[in-house]
């Protein structure tokens, strides 16, 4: 499964890769690529400032933590790589079902 730079515009990104965990097959793979969290508090700051406006003009979320969602969710990372001071999560995900 591939999901890139869509999880940003859900209410509720953790049903949807819960769906995505029960479509993949065991041991399959989920690529995911999502802006979130920086690793910088100035620009999480910034991000929070942003977020009503995003929200009412885009529907967007852009503070959302990737690394705690996949997380609370028992999938194993295979490879996770964070650019762009940190915003921009790549997750390869195993699906241990």
């Amino acid at each position: 499964m591939v999901d890139t730079f869509g999880l940003e515009f859900n209410l509720d990104p953790e049903a949807s890769l819960k769906e995505m965990q029960r479509v993949c097959k065991k041991d399959g793979h989920i690529l995911l690529m999502n802006w979130g969290k920086s690793y910088f508090a100035v620009r999480n700051y910034y991000d929070a400032y942003l977020l009503p406006f995003e929200l009412h003009q885009q529907g967007y979320f852009n503070n959302r933590d990737w690394e705690e969602i996949t997380r609370k969710l028992k999938l194993q990372v295979v490879q996770q790589e964070r650019k762009q001071n940190g915003s921009l999560y790549f997750q390869i995900l195993k699906n241990t079902k």
